[in-house]
């Protein structure tokens, strides 16, 4: 609980200001990955009629100035690969730094956008969002514990601070603890080759992947009838190393890995003959009631910054 206790200090020490153009925050209470990303690429593609600016921490990378995803080959080391991912499934831009009220501010100068989303942001104070979506996975929602006895960050009651709940998996109820509730599953969008081409769904082939459940990318090969000759997984963010794909490649059969896995390696000069990747995309069961929830909410806030 120490580390809870900690968090809610910095909340309550913390200046946080209410944006003059509405922010969408999404985020989790659980260390780890639970896909908010493909979420927020999700809302972004849906919500384009507000021609929509990412904004994003940039976990792992080795730049601390701020950076604007601009196109494609950007180096993930300066950058993130999950910046990198949001900017070449939507085109949009994304801004990177930890501090986002900054780039909140620039975005604002430079794009005069109708919306901002910040992805993997429901821990940062700085920025209080007009909506907060938190994203939970199913086999997460039995046995909530605070670290360091659990996986969470916070207790349970701190969804009462949220507007939306998203669950990754099947999920039949239409809220959770009194909020919107809605599932999210991922379907393949296809298999493809380094200039976006797509290609057909090879037979044998080797996979790997370096993201936070690896296991769930093997699943969805297998359910395509993919067979997997022999898979390798790596820890999420992983750098790849020229021996890596040495290795991977051994076996003289094309290999599949995911995009976020392979935003890295487009970047890294390691070449890519016959390394491919699977494309996914996030569904959100009753999507329409999940997107006129977001406008709902969005024109309240206006509506209140409007007096």
């Amino acid at each position: 609980m120490f580390y809870y206790w900690f968090s809610l200090l910095h909340r309550k020490l913390t200046r946080s200001i209410k944006p003059d153009i509405p922010v969408i925050a999404i985020g989790n209470f659980a260390m780890g990955g639970t896909g908010k990303t493909p979420l927020a690429i999700f809302v972004a593609r849906n919500l384009q009629e507000l021609e929509p600016v990412i904004l994003s921490r940039g976990y792992g990378r080795k730049d601390k100035k701020v950076q604007l995803v601009r196109k494609r080959d950007m180096d993930y080391r300066l950058v993130g690969d999950e910046p990198l991912l949001i900017h070449w499934k939507t085109g949009m831009p994304v801004f990177v730094h930890k501090d986002r009220l900054l780039t909140y501010r620039i975005g604002k100068h430079l794009f005069e956008p109708r919306v901002f989303i910040m992805d993997d942001a429901l821990q940062y104070w700085r920025i209080d969002a007009h909506v907060k979506i938190a994203l939970l996975r199913k086999e997460e929602l039995s046995g909530w514990r605070v670290f360091p006895f659990g996986l969470y960050r916070e207790p349970i009651k701190e969804i009462e601070r949220v507007d939306m709940v998203v669950v990754k998996g099947e999920y039949d109820g239409d809220e959770f603890m009194g909020k919107p509730a809605f599932s999210m599953q991922y379907k393949p969008a296809g298999i493809f080759d380094a200039h976006g081409n797509r290609q057909k769904v090879p037979r044998e082939v080797v996979a790997f992947s370096g993201i936070a459940h690896n296991q769930d990318f093997f699943r969805m090969l297998e359910s395509m009838g993919v067979r997997i000759v022999r898979k390798f997984s790596f820890p999420d963010h992983y750098h790849y190393k020229p021996q890596d794909i040495d290795k991977i490649m051994g076996m003289g059969i094309p290999a599949i890995t995911t995009l976020k896995d392979f935003v890295r390696l487009y970047s890294s000069g390691l070449k890519l003959n016959r390394i491919y990747y699977l494309d996914i995309d996030a569904e959100i069961n009753r999507k329409e009631e999940f997107l006129s929830t977001i406008r709902r909410l969005i024109n309240a806030e206006q509506g209140e910054m409007g007096k």
